[in-house]
């Protein structure tokens, strides 16, 4: 079943459509965040570190797989939801 964008933020809106597996990921990264007491992020020019997390669709993505494709851009969201 194919879904329009529209379509899938609505399902969005309904914290009971994201997969518990993200919602928990996501929520500790936001503890460990917090624990640090320091969160420096990645300036113009850095390599980001490799790692694997689930995209909107809840597909596992790996960046290092992305990156030997070609060329990634990567979008990040600040905030604790």
């Amino acid at each position: 079943m194919i879904i329009n964008l529209q379509e899938k933020l609505e399902q969005l809106k309904n914290k009971s459509d994201i997969p518990q597996e993200t919602v928990d990921k996501i929520e500790e990264a936001n503890q460990e965040l917090e624990n640090s007491g320091t969160v420096d992020g990645l300036e113009v020019g850095d390599k980001a570190p490799d790692f694997t997390l689930p995209d909107q669709l809840g597909t596992e993505v790996v960046l290092s797989e992305e990156l030997a494709d070609g060329p990634t851009v990567l979008a990040f969201y600040r905030g604790k939801w």
